[in-house]
């Protein structure tokens, strides 16, 4: 058996045999890529080993991902991987799952430690997988939730700087324990904060009225027909109920909260993707139940001042 040593790259440990033999078979006689042959050689330094370690999994991911491989040695090797780490037990025992990252991503997910140590051991120790693993299984889980009674929670005020726009909101939780939760309480404030900047009209899409898709449908329609009759150019009826049905799925995603991207969300995700996750890593059924948006003067009609009717008026009685 051969002795294994390592190679230290941004705080991670590599099999420095395997990555000296990836290097020296790109800058081979070939075209730059891993072949099938660079990949029967790759794959016999792995098998030297007794098992298939932790690091040799770091390390063969690291090769796939910074070289590039012919489609058929990729495809080859990693079927052949798999048969490996089966034959070797790697891909149903934990043992060889360092602690610490574990830890990281128990961190990271919020999850327990025996569903992380599971996540890493399906994933090959490969941590960004694990994430992906536990949200798919965490919100797995919230739909098993979504008929749970979800009665407890807290009713948030929000007053934007200025004072002319506030906004009350319920969310709903299953304890009042997870009430008190911090995460849970700055949830329901960013909603109350994003209520206020994107005034969405509706909690959920099945909320939306046929009246009002109806109403909507109706404008949609009449501004097409308006443009038609500006342009001189009048869509065909198929191409017509295309756009129209376009419009209202986009008019939807606007007024509907749950469908509406998140302000306070990085990577775009919506309103209802982030109570989901939410819930998920709680482990508890959270609803945005209503809110209430109010804007100063709102619904008031103001007087109209007409300045050359005033001045007419004026010079009339003057």
């Amino acid at each position: 058996m051969a002795k294994t040593y390592y190679k230290e790259i941004d705080g991670k440990k590599y099999d420095a045999g395997l990555l000296e033999a990836a290097e020296a078979a790109v800058e081979g006689a070939g075209d730059g890529r891993i072949s099938q042959k660079d990949a029967e050689l790759l794959l016999k330094q792995v098998k030297d080993g007794d098992k298939y370690t932790d690091i040799e999994k770091q390390t063969v991911a690291f090769i796939r991902e910074k070289y590039t491989w012919t489609e058929a040695a990729d495809e080859w090797f990693r079927a052949e991987i798999r048969k490996w780490a089966a034959a070797k037990g790697a891909a149903k025992k934990g043992g060889d799952i360092p602690l610490a990252l574990v830890k990281s991503l128990r961190q990271r997910t919020g999850a327990g430690i025996a569903d992380c140590k599971k996540a890493l051991v399906e994933a090959e120790g490969n941590e960004e997988k694990a994430v992906e693993i536990i949200q798919k299984k965490g919100l797995a889980k919230v739909a098993k939730k979504a008929g749970a009674i979800a009665a407890e929670g807290m009713i948030h005020a929000y007053i934007h700087p200025g004072a002319r726009v506030g906004v009350l909101v319920e969310v709903n939780c299953q304890t009042d324990f997870v009430a008190r939760n911090e995460e849970f309480q700055q949830f329901v404030s960013e909603v109350a904060m994003h209520i206020a900047s994107e005034k969405p009209e509706y909690v959920r899409p099945e909320e939306i009225t046929d009246e009002a898709k109806a109403k909507q449908e109706e404008i949609f329609r009449a501004q097409l027909a308006l443009e038609a009759k500006e342009t001189g150019k009048e869509k065909p009826p198929k191409v017509l109920e295309g756009i129209v049905k376009g419009k209202l799925a986009k008019w939807q995603k606007e007024c509907v909260l749950l469908d509406q991207e998140f302000i306070l969300s990085d990577d775009k995700k919506t309103v209802g993707q982030v109570q989901d996750e939410l819930s998920a890593k709680i482990g508890e059924k959270i609803s945005i139940r209503r809110f209430v948006r109010y804007e100063l003067g709102e619904g008031i009609e103001k007087k109209k001042s007409d300045l050359a009717a005033d001045v007419a008026a004026t010079l009339a009685g003057g």
